[in-house]
C-alpha cells in the first residue's frame, strides 16, 4: 500500500511569514462569539465551507448533496450526537464548530478512545484570511466554550493537511498517535480542558 505524504495547506500562514497588514482585528479570545447554529439560515453558508478542497477528509464525500448533510446536521442536534456552534466575528459568520462524541465517530477505530473523548471538527470561512495567529486566537476561544461542559474530558482533533501541527501545539493540544486512512497519514492530537489555555 502506498502511503501518500502529508500534503501543504496554504490556508494558514506560518507566524514568520505576517505581514501586519493583513491581520483585520486584534488577535484577542473577546475577538470572538460562538452562537448555536441555526441551520435554516446558517446551512448555505456551512455547505460551501464543507466542499472546498482543503476542508479535510471528514466531509470530502463528493456524493453527499446539501439535502443529505443538512438532514444529516439535523438529525445529530436533534439526537443530541452533536453539538454545533458558529464562531461570530463583528456579525459575520467566521468558524463552524462540531463537537461530538468519539463513540458516535469513525476516528474511534484509529486510537483506544477513553469516556469522555470528544471530536472536535473546525471549519473557517475560506475568503478570509487567516494567519496562524488568527487561527489559533479562534481555536482557543472555542476551547474555552467547550470546558463549561463537564463531562468532555479531553478534545480531540486530526492534523491533517487543514491544520498545522503548530497551530495544534501553541493552542494547548499534545500528539497522541498517528495513522493512515484512505491511504494518507493523519495525526490525532488531544487537548485537556482542566489545563489551562497557554497566554
Amino acid at each position: 500500500m502506498k502511503v501518500k505524504s502529508l500534503p501543504a495547506q496554504p490556508a494558514v500562514t506560518p507566524p514568520e511569514q505576517i505581514k501586519k497588514e493583513i491581520l483585520p482585528f486584534q488577535c484577542t479570545h473577546a475577538a470572538f462569539t460562538w452562537r448555536p447554529v441555526v441551520l435554516e439560515d446558517d446551512f448555505p453558508t456551512i455547505y460551501q465551507w464543507m466542499k472546498r478542497r482543503y476542508a479535510g477528509p471528514h466531509w470530502q464525500d463528493t456524493e453527499a448533496t446539501a439535502l443529505m448533510l443538512k438532514e444529516t446536521s439535523e438529525l445529530a442536534l436533534e439526537s443530541g450526537l452533536a453539538d454545533i456552534t458558529i464562531g461570530m466575528l463583528e456579525n459575520e459568520m467566521i468558524g463552524y464548530a462540531e463537537v461530538s462524541s468519539v463513540t458516535n465517530d469513525d476516528i474511534s477505530l484509529y486510537y483506544p478512545c477513553r469516556e469522555g473523548d470528544y471530536i472536535l471538527r473546525l471549519l473557517t470561512d475560506p475568503q478570509r484570511i487567516m494567519p496562524a495567529e488568527i487561527y489559533i486566537a479562534l481555536l482557543q476561544s472555542c476551547l474555552k466554550q467547550i470546558a463549561v461542559n463537564s463531562i468532555i474530558k479531553r478534545v480531540m482533533m486530526e492534523a491533517d493537511y487543514h491544520l498545522y501541527v503548530y497551530v495544534l501545539k501553541e493552542a494547548g493540544f499534545k500528539c497522541l498517535t498517528t495513522f493512515i486512512r484512505n491511504n494518507e497519514i493523519a495525526v490525532l492530537y488531544y487537548y485537556e480542558p482542566s489545563i489551562a489555555i497557554p497566554g
